[in-house]
């Protein structure tokens, strides 16, 4: 923040009419002209350098990265540097795991609820956003109830697919710090499926990534009701091609069986069904090892996924005692075109 020099408050007198004031100018300017004169005489450049950045320190200090400072860019939207410094303050207080105090907490859940300041651009809100959401993780004053509750509502009204988007990821991170209790957990679980079952969500394949994760203890359950979700949504051409991919690789073994119909299927996208083969090859048996042999002489497209199946089903198969693959991440390379 630039901070002005204020003027000084002695008086300006008015120049008089007199006679003798053109000899004055003259005099003053001629005064003025020396001064330069010997000044430029008796200066190097570098000292003038020195002399403008004192004067230009003298007049720009940098925002405190103070909790004043950060209510000051939520209740007026701030500048380019307090900005900076408050998203500084927010970020220190996680790395040092400070409580943020009811005044603070309190200010920041009114941020999250109301979208923040007017004048703020799309990706300094969604960066406020996430380390607010972050500092108000370390030690919620109620267990983490409200803030999760309000993620939720984040997750399925807000404007911006991003800020829903990190609404889920910090749900699943208070899921992770046992955060999330009874009886919103369940609450969680149904609007998940809600979002998961929309064909307009552009976060339902995240939403569908979370389900299968909370509180599943087995990727055996072939009756499992979101893993047959998923199945719905990965076979639904209606939907998103990405979403269908994450949707595919949330079915477990439920969705070998249609894994092995859409990788089959030319008409399908080619991303979708080098997901499909690679699934086989994590679950398939050895009556898929001539599918996916075949598939390599398709093109190089469907070669590149098929190859590197064929090499973990023959392993699979070679040791069937081994352990099961871990579940599909949030991002693989399956889902590069």
């Amino acid at each position: 923040m630039i901070h002005e020099i204020p003027p000084t408050r002695q008086s300006i007198t008015p120049l008089r009419k007199t006679r003798r004031l053109p000899g004055l100018i003259t005099a003053g300017v001629a005064a003025m002209a020396g001064a330069i004169a010997f000044f430029s005489h008796h200066s190097t450049s570098t000292k003038k350098d020195e002399i403008l950045q004192e004067i230009q320190g003298a007049t720009t200090l940098d925002p405190s990265e103070t909790f004043d400072t950060l209510r000051d860019v939520i209740r007026t939207g701030g500048c380019a540097a307090t900005r900076d410094a408050a998203i500084a303050w927010l970020d220190r207080q996680v790395r040092e795991q400070k409580p943020l105090g009811i005044q603070c907490e309190a200010l920041l859940m009114a941020m999250l609820e109301h979208g923040g300041h007017s004048s703020w651009q799309s990706g300094f809100r969604q960066h406020i956003y996430n380390s607010a959401c972050n500092a108000l993780r370390v030690r919620p004053t109620d267990g983490g109830t409200t803030l999760a509750l309000q993620l939720l509502r984040n997750a399925t009204t807000d404007p911006d697919r991003t800020i829903r988007l990190y609404a889920l990821q910090h749900i699943d991170s208070m899921r992770l710090a046992s955060q999330i209790k009874e009886p919103i957990n369940a609450e969680i679980h149904v609007t998940l499926e809600q979002i998961a079952a929309s064909s307009d969500s552009e976060v339902s394949g995240t939403a569908l990534v979370l389900l299968t994760q909370w509180g599943v203890t087995s990727t055996e359950e072939s009756s499992n009701p979101v893993r047959e979700l998923a199945e719905t949504v990965a076979a639904d051409r209606k939907r998103p091609v990405d979403v269908r991919v994450t949707a595919l690789h949330a079915t477990g073994p439920v969705g070998l069986k249609l894994s092995r119909l859409l990788a089959a299927d030319v008409s399908e996208p080619i991303i979708l069904r080098k997901a499909a083969i690679a699934r086989i090859g994590r679950l398939g048996d050895s009556e898929d090892l001539e599918i996916l042999d075949n598939m390599r002489s398709e093109n190089s497209r469907i070669e590149q996924a098929a190859r590197p199946a064929l090499i973990a089903l023959r392993a699979r198969i070679a040791s069937p005692d081994s352990p099961r693959p871990v579940p599909y991440p949030l991002t693989s390379s399956y889902t590069t075109p």
